[in-house]
């Protein structure tokens, strides 16, 4: 759009100087044509072909928001690692996008002063009808003697003219010949597309300025023609007549209407005039030099700006480039190539702890950097780590520029749902199952095999809906979360208010790890298991979780671990609703989501 206004804009700047500096140098016929290009170019939305000479490359850019799907490593049946789509892309929300604000104002100035111009024509057509009588002439159009109008003029094939000149023959005979060679011309298509072309372009003063000049270069056009017509010996006494027959005033009005009528300011009376009685011819040298000067400005005009390569995104390029293998030990291998400005990577996440004393299914933070990367050279990673010992694994993508993005590289996935079999469709209330509650709490469980439950971070606080949990609890043995590594996003942790560790703190001598959790991580469990995301939550804002708007992440400091629990003893189904309660008397009240049959969200939690 800023393109399509910027060029036309231009045009019509050079035509109306050329128009200006070879004025008397060139016929009025050649004047009018040099309008064609400008309405051409109004009318085109679009650009013929692309230029980096073309005045189009002055717009700025515009720059999408990007979403790029990324690689996660599962495990296939016989054992092999292999790449996958990311695991929370399937549960983010596609956005369809809309027409932004500015789009919906060009459209309502749009419909607007077409309404107007549709309006202003039909107005005047109903007069013209409703005024009008024949008139028997051997003009080859239908004539009419109209009152009300200002001038004689001619609309949709047929010319009207007023009272007062049909009482004087020559002056009737010089509007004739003036709307026949209007018709001729073609003006009234003309006057139609420039209508069009100011309800389009309704913004642009310039546009409204093109319209009032090429309407008067049309009617310099038109008096050249007829003059042609009626012979030279009849120049003066036509210019003469058409000072009588030319209503004052009303110029700016006329570009409103489809019809040529006879109107203008005393300025443009004046031009008319001086054209007449100096009789302007083609110079050959100014022809020449106004016809390579508009052909050069339509040739920019008509031409859109230079497609720039898009800079190749490095954490696109890695990604792109990566492959998997395993080794003869069953040890996970990833390799990829470095890209052109990546400095380092630097691999993060949370691996099982192992070996004697390690508590079952417990996790430590794990560290890995690939430093000193060279573009173009392979890089093989195999740290006689499995991905399966891995709640979840992330790489940091460091380029000259500071770091780029994050790659989710393992994560393990979850169910994602409360399910609940065979439940009755019953009004009233009554028990669950043994069974149903058995599988209940299995899904309650703190651990999902070796990796941490999403579920119980809803068990950390109480609240009467899931908008008003804590979410400085929740988020506190959130499962699903990577360690700051990054000096970068360090010190702009240190720099908000609420750090509380020093300003002399560093990564090495922090005492507890920095866990950063991501919105997107967050909103799919708050979907999975409660129907809401992030922008439902009533207080997200305290001093024990910090948030940096450029990682769209929050972050905490732990280092222990005390999942939150919940196990059912007893429960109860009535309509869609289930209230489950725990030995201590807690009640866990969940409720049916209606398009998946089985399938449960929590709706409360509240201490017994």
């Amino acid at each position: 759009m800023a393109e399509w206004v910027l060029t036309s804009s231009l045009l019509i700047l050079l035509v109306i100087a050329v128009r200006r500096v070879f004025r008397g140098k060139i016929s009025p016929r050649f004047q009018y044509a040099l309008w064609t290009l400008v309405l051409l170019r109004l009318l085109l939305p679009f650009s013929l072909y692309r230029s980096a000479a073309g005045p189009a490359n002055l717009v700025p850019a515009s720059v999408s928001a990007q979403v790029t799907a990324l690689p996660v490593v599962v495990r296939s049946p016989d054992g092999q690692a292999v790449q996958a789509r990311a695991a929370s892309s399937g549960d983010a929300s596609i956005k369809i996008a809309g027409p932004d604000t500015l789009t919906l104002l060009w459209l309502g100035g749009m419909a607007a002063t077409a309404g107007v111009l549709i309006a202003s024509n039909l107005r005047f057509a109903r007069l013209l009808r409703r005024t009008r009588r024949a008139l028997d002439t051997d003009c080859p159009l239908p004539v009419y003697v109209c009152g009300g109008i200002p001038s004689p003029c001619l609309l949709f094939g047929k010319v009207y003219i007023t009272p007062t000149t049909v009482a004087d023959e020559t002056r009737l005979r010089y509007a004739l010949a003036h709307e026949v060679t209007h018709h001729r011309h073609g003006d009234e298509v003309w006057s139609l597309l420039r209508c069009l072309c100011l309800a389009i372009h309704w913004y642009n003063p310039l546009v409204w300025w093109a319209a009032v000049l090429s309407r008067r270069d049309g009617e310099l056009a038109c008096d050249e023609a007829a003059v042609r017509a009626l012979g030279e010996d009849r120049r003066l006494d036509y210019g003469r007549t058409l000072i009588g027959l030319t209503a004052a005033g009303g110029e700016a009005r006329s570009v409103l209407h489809c019809a040529t009528t006879m109107t203008g300011s005393k300025r443009s009376l004046k031009e008319r005039i001086n054209a007449l009685a100096k009789k302007p011819r083609n110079l050959a040298a100014a022809v020449l030099a106004v016809t390579v000067l508009c052909a050069a400005g339509a040739g920019c005009a008509f031409s859109g700006a230079q497609t720039k390569a898009a800079p190749i995104d490095p954490v696109v390029a890695i990604q792109e480039s990566m492959a998997f293998s395993v080794d003869k030990n069953g040890k996970d291998v990833m390799t990829f190539t470095v890209p052109d400005g990546v400095t380092s990577v630097s691999l993060s996440g949370r691996l099982l702890m192992a070996g004697e004393g390690a508590e079952p299914g417990s996790y430590m933070s794990y560290h890995y950097s690939l430093d000193n990367l060279a573009p173009g050279k392979t890089v093989t990673y195999s740290d006689g780590k499995s991905f399966a010992d891995f709640s979840e694994l992330f790489m940091s993508v460091t380029a000259a520029k500071g770091q780029i993005d994050i790659l989710s590289l393992y994560e393990k996935t979850f169910p994602g749902k409360i399910l609940i079999s065979n439940v009755a469709d019953t009004q009233e209330a009554l028990p669950l199952t043994a069974e149903q509650l058995a599988q209940l709490n299995m899904e309650f469980a703190p651990l999902l095999g070796e990796a941490v439950n999403p579920l119980t971070c809803f068990f950390t606080s109480y609240y009467d809906r899931p908008q008003e949990m804590d979410f400085a609890e929740f988020l506190r043995y959130f499962p699903l979360c990577g360690d700051v590594t990054d000096e970068t996003e360090f010190e702009a942790l240190k720099a908000l208010p609420g750090w509380s560790f020093g300003a002399d703190a560093t990564l090495e001598n922090m005492p507890v790890p920095i866990h950063r959790y991501t919105i997107a991580q967050i909103d799919r469990v708050l979907y999975a298991y409660a129907g809401i995301s992030m922008r439902d939550l009533s207080d997200t804002a305290s001093g024990e979780v910090l948030f940096l708007p450029k990682y769209d992440a929050y972050y905490n400091f732990t280092s222990d671990a005390g999942l939150g629990g919940f196990t059912a003893v007893s429960g109860t189904v009535e309509g869609d609703t289930v209230r489950l309660t725990s030995a201590g008397g807690d009640v866990l009240t969940l409720r049916a989501v209606p398009s998946e049959a089985g399938r449960y969200f929590i709706v409360s939690f509240l201490q017994g």
